[in-house]
Parts: C-alpha cells; sequence; structure tokens
C-alpha cells in the first residue's frame, strides 16, 4: 500500500500556513454559527417548549462541547486544510473520507447558499432588489474577497463579529432588564399545554412537533435539541482552516472552547430573556423571534438594530462559509479523489480552483428550493461529529506511533462514547427521513469513490493500522507513519535539514543483548555493503582502524564511528541500537547508541554538517529516553527527527 503522497506534500512552501491567531479562528467559528441558528430557530424551538425552550439550546451546546473536544484533538494532532474530512480518512479510509468530505462540503455550502438568500431577502424587503440575481451577486462579492487574500477575509470576518456579539450582548442585557415574569411563567403554561394537547410521536414531525405526554418533558428537549443542533456546526469550520493556524496547540483549542462558550452562553440568554418579553401567541413559531422580541422592548430603533446584527449574521456565515466549505475540495484533490487542478494555489497561496468551484455549486444552490435540504444540513453535521469521535477511538487504539495531538481529550474513552450516544439519540429524533436522504447523497459520494477516487489511489489509514496489529505488527506499512511525520513537523514549523534528511533514510541495527564494538561493526559493514559497493570485511576494517587511532565513544552513553570511503557522492548513516550495552573499553563498558558515518571525500562538508547535528541530536535533555524507550527503530527515528533542535543549514 503506497503512502500518501500529495496531502501530506502540497504547499509545503508553507504559503498559505500559519496565519490565523486565536481570535480569528474564533470569528471564524462564532460567525457561522450566528445565523438562523439564532435568528429564526427559537421560535419553532419556543413553540415545542415554551419557556424552557433554552434547555434545548444549553443541551445542543452541552453535545457540540462534548464532541468539540475530539476535534481539537484532532485539529491538533493533523492541523490540515479539509478538517474533518482529512481525519476521517486517515482513520477510516479513503472511502469514507470521500463520502463524508462530499457530504460536509454540501452540507456547508447549503448553509453558505442560504445565508447568502437570507442576506438577499433583507435586500428585497428593504430596498427591492430582485432576490436571485441579488443572492448571485453577493456570492461573487464573497468570492473577490476572499480571492483578495485569507487575511484580509479574516479581518473582515473578525470586525463583523465583534459588532455582532455587543449587539446580541446588549439584546440580552435589556431583555433581563425588561424580564415580565408574567410573560415567562405563560411560556412554561404554554409548555405544558402542549404536552398535554398533542399525541406522542417520533422524530422533528413527531416527537417534536407532537411532543404529548407519551414522549414526555425529557424527550421533547432531546428532540428540540436535536433540531437546533445545526446551530453549531461553524465549529467544523476550524477544523478545515487549521492548516493555516499560528501555534495550533495554543490556539485551536482557545478559539473552539470560548466558541462554543460563548455562543452558548448568548444563545440560551437570548432565547429566555425572549421568552419573556414576547407573548406566546407572538413567540411561538414565529420566524423572526429576536426581531419582534427588539421591536417589544425598544420599537422601531430595535427592530432595524436587530435587522442590522441579521444581515451582519448572514454577511459571516456567508463569508466563513465559502472559505471553509472550499477547502473540503482541496484536500480531496490533494489526495487524488477529486480532480488534480482543484487543489492549485496561485502565488499567495490561495487556493482558487477550490474556491472558484466552491462558488459556482452555491451559486446553483441558490437557484434551487433549500427547505427541503435543511434537515439534511442538521443530519450531515450530526454524521460529521460521529465521524470525528470515532476517528479518535481509532487513532488512539491503533498504535500509529506519530500521532501526537497538543491537545489530548480528557475523560477518554468515556467523553468520545457519551458523544456517540448522544449524538445517536438526536438522529434518532431528527427522524427516518434524514436519513433516507443522507443515504441518497452518501451513495452518490461512494460513486464518485468507485468511479475516480479509487482508481487514483491506496491509502494507509488507522483502521488498517488496528487490522494489522491484530494479525501481525511487522506487516504495518510507513505511509501513514510518514506522512503524520511531516505534519508534524509543519505544525511545529521545524525545518529540515541534512541530519534530518539522512536519519529519515538511514540504515539500522537493533539488538538487545551484550556485543562487542567489533560485532557491532560488522553488522554496520553488511548493512552499508549493498548501499557503497564495498565489502562488509573492508568497512569492518576501516571502522576498527578508525577506532584504534582514537575513540569515537564521546560519552558513556553514544559513540559516533566515522570513516571516508573511495567514490563519489557517498554519504551514508546507521543507527545501532544495544539495549544491554556494547563494550568498548574499560573506560566506556556500555555503550547503547552509536551513529555510524560513511561518506566519499567530496561530500565532507556534509560529513561534518551531520557530525554537528548529531552532537545536537545527543545534546538533548530527553535523547537517552527516547533512544531506549522507542517501540522500533522507525519509531527511534521519527521521534529523533521531530527533536526541537537547532538545525545545521
Amino acid at each position: 500500500m503506497k503512502s500518501i503522497r500529495s496531502s501530506a506534500g502540497s504547499s509545503s512552501d508553507g504559503r498559505n500556513r500559519h496565519k490565523l491567531g486565536w481570535i480569528a479562528l474564533f470569528s471564524l467559528a462564532s460567525g457561522t454559527m450566528i445565523s438562523s441558528g439564532i435568528f429564526i430557530l427559537p421560535g419553532l424551538a419556543y413553540s415545542r417548549l415554551g419557556s424552557l425552550a433554552p434547555l434545548s439550546y444549553l443541551l445542543a451546546g452541552l453535545v457540540a462541547l462534548m464532541s468539540s473536544l475530539a476535534l481539537i484533538e484532532l485539529s491538533t494532532a493533523m492541523p490540515k486544510a479539509g478538517g474533518d474530512y482529512f481525519y476521517i480518512t486517515r482513520s477510516l479510509g479513503p472511502m469514507v473520507g470521500t463520502i463524508m468530505g462530499l457530504l460536509s462540503w454540501l452540507a456547508l455550502m447549503l448553509k453558505t447558499a442560504f445565508a447568502i438568500y437570507g442576506l438577499a431577502e433583507m435586500g428585497y424587503l428593504f430596498f427591492g432588489f430582485p432576490l436571485q440575481i441579488t443572492a448571485l451577486v453577493l456570492t461573487l462579492i464573497f468570492l473577490l474577497l476572499n480571492l483578495a487574500g485569507t487575511e484580509g477575509a479574516v479581518r473582515f470576518e473578525i470586525i463583523l463579529v465583534a459588532v455582532l456579539l455587543l449587539i446580541m450582548l446588549v439584546y440580552s442585557l435589556f431583555g433581563t432588564i425588561r424580564w415580565d415574569g408574567g410573560i415567562f411563567q405563560a411560556g412554561i403554561e404554554y409548555m405544558q399545554n402542549q404536552l398535554t394537547l398533542n399525541s406522542s410521536g417520533s422524530g422533528i414531525n413527531g416527537g417534536i412537533n407532537n411532543g404529548g405526554p407519551g414522549s414526555g418533558f425529557l424527550r421533547s428537549i432531546i428532540a428540540t435539541g436535536a433540531f437546533v443542533f445545526v446551530s453549531y456546526g461553524g465549529l467544523l469550520n476550524v477544523s478545515t482552516m487549521a492548516e493555516e493556524v499560528k501555534k495550533p496547540g495554543k490556539n485551536i483549542p482557545r478559539a473552539i472552547l470560548a466558541s462554543v462558550a460563548v455562543i452558548t452562553f448568548l444563545y440560551v440568554a437570548m432565547v429566555a430573556v425572549t421568552s419573556a418579553v414576547l407573548p406566546p401567541e407572538l413567540f411561538s413559531g414565529s420566524l423572526t423571534p429576536i426581531a419582534d422580541g427588539a421591536f417589544a422592548m425598544l420599537g422601531s430603533a430595535g427592530l432595524y438594530v436587530i435587522a442590522v446584527a441579521s444581515s451582519l449574521a448572514f454577511i459571516t456565515t456567508g463569508n466563513a462559509g465559502l472559505m471553509s466549505a472550499s477547502r473540503y475540495p482541496l484536500a480531496m484533490s490533494r489526495d487524488g479523489l477529486l480532480p488534480r487542478g482543484i487543489s492549485g494555489e496561485n502565488q499567495k497561496g490561495i487556493p482558487v480552483p477550490a474556491l472558484c468551484t466552491t462558488a459556482i455549486f452555491i451559486g446553483l444552490s441558490i437557484l434551487i428550493p433549500l427547505e427541503a435540504l435543511v434537515k439534511l444540513a442538521s443530519t450531515v453535521i450530526l454524521i460529521s461529529y460521529m465521524a470525528v469521535n470515532i476517528a479518535v477511538l481509532v487513532l488512539r487504539e491503533s498504535g500509529v506511533r506519530n500521532y501526537r495531538p497538543l491537545f489530548s481529550l480528557p475523560g477518554y474513552p468515556l467523553v468520545p462514547v457519551l458523544s456517540l450516544v448522544f449524538m445517536a439519540i438526536f438522529l434518532v429524533e431528527l427522524g427516518i427521513s434524514s436519513v433516507e436522504i443522507l443515504l441518497l447523497f452518501a451513495g452518490g459520494g461512494l460513486l464518485i469513490y468507485l468511479l475516480y477516487g479509487k482508481r487514483q489511489n491506496s491509502y494507509e489509514y488507522a483502521a488498517l493500522h488496528l487490522v494489522k496489529n491484530a494479525v501481525d505488527n511487522r506487516l504495518q506499512n510507513e505511509g501513514l507513519e510518514t506522512e503524520l511525520r511531516s505534519i508534524l513537523r509543519n505544525r511545529e514549523q521545524l525545518s529540515q535539514d541534512l541530519t534530518d534528511r539522512l536519519l529519515a533514510e538511514a540504515l539500522t541495527v537493533d539488538i538487545d543483548y551484550r556485543e562487542s564494538v567489533h560485532g557491532a561493526f560488522q553488522m554496520a559493514g553488511s548493512r552499508l555493503a549493498p548501499k557503497t559497493g564495498m565489502t562488509s570485511e573492508e568497512i569492518t576494517r576501516l571502522l576498527e582502524e578508525r577506532e584504534s587511532r582514537f575513540t569515537t565513544a564521546l560519552t558513556d552513553f553514544v559513540s559516533i564511528p566515522h570513516i571516508l570511503i573511495p567514490g563519489r557522492d557517498e554519504i551514508h548513516l546507521v543507527l545501532l541500537r544495544d539495549r544491554e550495552g556494547l563494550y568498548f573499553d574499560d573506560s566506556h563498558p556500555s555503550i547503547h547508541a552509536m551513529f555510524i558515518i560513511v561518506g566519499s571525500e567530496d561530500r565532507r562538508d556534509d560529513h561534518l554538517k551531520l557530525i554537528a547535528g548529531l552532537a545536537h541530536v545527543i545534546q538533548h535533555k530527553n535523547f537517552q529516553d527516547i533512544w531506549l524507550s522507542a517501540e522500533s527503530m522507525n519509531d527511534l527515528k521519527d521521534q529523533l527527527i521531530l527533536l526541537d533542535r537547532k538545525r545545521v543549514e
């Protein structure tokens, strides 16, 4: 099985990376969450739960928080474009990754199109602009903004989100001041009447719309939580931009957790205060509940302020949605699951083909009715979160050496398992029709994989490691490990010097019994003979002659024998580990680490650079522990390459 070529190596120049801080990430996540989830859905949630509708937002927020912990772990371990698609592909395989990538891309495009459509609707209501033409023009504007560069689009997003959050906070504060306990109590009585009058059922059309005594109060909260869960889909946007994050181990957790906390608080606060200023007959079923609440509190001035806020919400969702959605085809194209041309970038590192492709599909989506696909978007988001949690479980249990997240999900494995349980319950409450539509689109994704993606690439993935570990760990292929090592290097922004390259290519000898230095040189000679064209005996003799003149043991732990050999353009490295210790002489009776360097005269400079680089390696504070504890020589090489040390250029 061949290793992954392009996704690890593409964009290796780093032109589009490491530009985004935590405030930018927070704005991207929040910007796509604050949209119809708060400006439209509260009225529908209230029609099921009355004044206790905030509990459904709180429940959905808590489930999103649990799932976000898995998303953070994966994003800090593999900060790559494509987010959940990339993680799922590397854990569950390219077939599942293709299906989920296309579904997630579709969900985000539809959510973006709906936001643009909503903004166009505002233009039609206030200014009479043609609806569809306005929506298409807005799509083009968002595309041009993103083509101008990620940083420009992010600055725009930060400003809009800051204004929007301020308006939402002010609304909540005014609502607290104008709180009417009688209206809030009426909302509770309304909920009790609904539970009494409506018959029980299942799913959105039963358990929610007809949440009677049979389904019960708790069932109604869970069902409504599933209904509003789409409001938290913006968290996936952060993962799609992870490749461009500065200090991902610090900024990704901070951005995601802050976004979940702030948005959940504002959702709960706004729905709660609206329940206390709008009587049930106005709040229930309203498609403009927050605007109605603002009018009730502040009159026309409040109405216009919320109209501006909702417009800003649609703008932030449209802008961030296009930016994030384009990263799905970018990642899939890098993997050969979509045409390679889609992963192209301009001189600024902007993925122009992926952005244009995404914008075209968003424009087409605007031309068709979107209502039937809103439930699909919620279903796909739940499925994506479930796949993310499964990916963490698979990667943790697969024994992949280079899976090294900077943030580890707490409470493993209980937290991801609980997340899966809650989201499975949410899916049940969404009803069978959503699953049927989902299967239809999943079938389309499977068809694309079978007709195109399968012929392009065959990837090693973490689930395969689980199978190989169960059968024989000697069968393991290093493709996934190599890619993860490349991702780790990019994540840590480590340059690659000659030492790193030769460590990656090094020959290895690993023994667990006491050996003499003569025996060690013989083993090294047998490894080097095919590479150099010399005999094993000749190499062994040169190494022993060098050692007889002056010992190469640098410490009681490590030795660096190095010799010149005939020929041109020859430089090779052998790593020899003896856990029990090599006997050099009475002064060095137990050498555990040996770096053997052989090179031709014309590579003398590289010979010296390699010695200097290895000196930095062995001086690292964790070197001895790493050398003795590494499970295999490939594991040892990976850990040495990823050491934080001075690189010798």
